[in-house]
Order: C-alpha cells, then sequence, then structure tokens
C-alpha cells in the first residue's frame, strides 16, 4: 500500500528457563509490559495475537527504530526525511522529528534514554533531546550515513557510512 509504511509491535512472554528450545515460538503473548519489533512478514510459529499495534504515520519507507531503556518510548527513523517518537504503550505520535535534508537510515536511543541520535544520507548524524525532541548537535561527515549507534557508556557515537567505513 503505497504511503503507508508500518512499524509492528509485539511482546514476547517471561519465559521460565524450562520451555523446549523448539516451543521458543510460542513464548509471544500480549500480556508483557515489554514490547518488541516484528518481521514485516507474519511468522509462522507465532500464535494469534502476537500483533499488538500497527504504528503509522511516515510517508516513505521506515528503516529503523530503536526502543528506549524503560520500553516506554519507539523512535522510527523514515526515508521520509523524519524519524517519530512514539508511546510505546499506547501507541501514539509523540512528536516528529525534523531536520534532515535526505531519508534516515537509523536511528539510536542512548543508554540512558536522554538522547536519541539518527544517520541520513544527508552526510550527517544528529543528537536530538528526548524529552523535548530538540536538535542539540549536527555532525557533518564525508559521505552518506546508513546506520548509527550509541556506545553502552553513553558517551561515544558510531555512525556507519555508505562508503563502507565506521565513524566514531
Amino acid at each position: 500500500m503505497e504511503g503507508w509504511w508500518p512499524i509492528i509491535v509485539i511482546r514476547r512472554k517471561e519465559s521460565s528457563g524450562s520451555e523446549n528450545p523448539r516451543d521458543l515460538g510460542q513464548t509471544f503473548e500480549p500480556d508483557i509490559p515489554r514490547p518488541y519489533l516484528a518481521s514485516w512478514y507474519p511468522l509462522p510459529d507465532l500464535p494469534d495475537p502476537a500483533l499488538i499495534r500497527t504504528l503509522s504515520g511516515h510517508i516513505s519507507l521506515v528503516t529503523g527504530c530503536a526502543i528506549s531503556p524503560s520500553g516506554n518510548s519507539i523512535v522510527s527513523a523514515s526515508w521520509d526525511q523524519t524519524l517519530k517518537m512514539w508511546d510505546a504503550r499506547t501507541g501514539k505520535e509523540r512528536r516528529t522529528l525534523r531536520g534532515h535534508t535526505m531519508g534516515v537510515n537509523g536511528c539510536a536511543i542512548s543508554p540512558a534514554g536522554d538522547f536519541i541520535v539518527s544517520a541520513s544520507w544527508d552526510n550527517t548524524f544528529k543528537v536530538w533531546d528526548a524529552r523535548t525532541g530538540a536538535c542539540l548537535s549536527t555532525l557533518y561527515v564525508d559521505g552518506p550515513l546508513t546506520a548509527c549507534t550509541f556506545h553502552p557508556d553513553g558517551e561515544h557515537i558510531v555512525a556507519a557510512g555508505a562508503d563502507r567505513r565506521s565513524q566514531v
């Protein structure tokens, strides 16, 4: 469907540790508070209703997503040049982060949950305030970026480029 780029959210049931590994797919159920993301295509080993909700709002391809450490927020990146912040419990859009001039290929949330980083085809990665959505910094690089992540210490960011390089 053109103009409809969903993010699909499912939840995983707590494991007692005694399950047969073949039955791991049966641990997905809608009664656990921590969200997980699912494939675009249905997984054959998941019982219904594994799908919790579809987050719709981007007007182009969704290229990345991240879940906050608390599990309360989801951030999605899109070729529509935006990031969207979602409430993971209700599925409601909290805000749209604008500032990139080309498609956004990746996003990540800091280990403390206070910052978001995004990587784009516009040769930049941006650092955002996760609480307000304000762009705090724009870092320019030599080529398009395809992905990004935070180091577990929360002090370093790694961005991967289309030029086969990673930059810290």
